[in-house]
């Protein structure tokens, strides 16, 4: 949390502080946090105490994490449960060999877009790798930023999210996601494995897509048109190609970007995405290319 309150009361921010042994409180539940400051200057407050696992964790939740501890073992990590990390991160296991640390993570309850990104750049700073798996609480036909927040990207598979059902012991790729049109209607592939070494061997080859039709037309797009004068229904039809980063707000995005406002702040980055450098610099540059395609298709 980047947030909290100190012993007086007023909320401070954790990027001006200094002092780390001062008092500071959670504004949600009041209790103690402390200021973190990690090597390369970031910061930010963390509950003062680790919160130790409930004996009501769900069954499905330790067969998975007994599962997956058996899967990486299998292709030849050394694996530690329900690790407890220098920087006072739980994490479900722990994956490493000679030349990588895993942060791996099995996801079944909700989780905020402040408290997945404090994780993941915890994990960053600390030199860890971070490997996140869904539960089917989070499986549905339709993707939202539910699901979209964990987004990641890989050279084959394009834009992707993982789910694993324990009960079947079987992995489910949705990955090639795309949204077309201005209603982002939502394209994507689907994949099933057994286990973790089919899975990263997985080289896609062409299969069906699967598309979601938006059954209602976007009034925001419509109201764009309208302002700018432009024919909405020649332009609703139009089968453009967008990643799902810019699923979020299209219609914002164009008039920012008309403004020439920072592209940075045009996208939704999840979290999976925000800490990689590479990823980041070639999202930027197909963003770019997509709006100025965008704009020269409406004008």
């Amino acid at each position: 949390m980047f947030a909290a309150r100190d012993s007086t009361g007023q909320l401070v921010y954790a990027k001006l502080e200094n002092n780390q042994t001062r008092e500071y409180f959670c504004v949600d539940c009041h209790q103690q946090v402390k200021l973190i400051i990690t090597k390369n200057n970031h910061k930010y407050f963390k509950h003062a105490k680790v919160i130790k696992i409930s004996n009501n964790e769900t069954q499905l939740h330790q067969r998975a994490k007994t599962i997956l501890k058996q899967e990486f073992e299998k292709i030849n990590y050394n694996v530690e449960l329900e690790k407890i990390t220098q920087f006072d991160q739980r994490i479900d296991l722990l994956a490493a060999n000679r030349s990588r640390k895993i942060a791996v993570e099995f996801q079944n309850s909700p989780i905020s877009n402040r408290n997945l990104e404090e994780r993941i750049l915890g994990y960053q700073e600390n030199g860890y790798q971070n490997f996140w798996l869904l539960s089917l609480n989070y499986y549905q036909k339709k993707l939202s930023n539910r699901q979209l927040k964990f987004l990641n990207y890989h050279h084959d598979w394009h834009w992707y999210v993982l789910f694993f059902d324990v009960r079947r012991r079987h992995y489910i790729l949705i990955y090639d996601i795309y949204f077309y049109g201005w209603t982002n209607n939502q394209s994507y592939r689907r994949a099933y494995f057994m286990n973790l070494a089919e899975l990263r061997k997985f080289s896609p080859t062409e299969s069906t897509r699967e598309i979601i039709i938006e059954k209602n037309p976007d009034e925001n797009f419509k109201r764009f048109c309208y302002q700018k004068q432009f024919n909405y229904l020649k332009q609703k039809n139009q089968s453009i190609k967008l990643p799902p980063v810019l699923k979020y707000d299209l219609v914002k995005t164009l008039f920012l970007y008309q403004n020439q406002k920072c592209l940075e702040g045009l996208i939704t980055i999840p979290a999976l995405i925000k800490i990689k450098p590479q990823i980041r610099e070639f999202l930027y540059s197909e963003v770019e290319r997509i709006i100025s395609r965008l704009l020269v298709t409406i004008c």
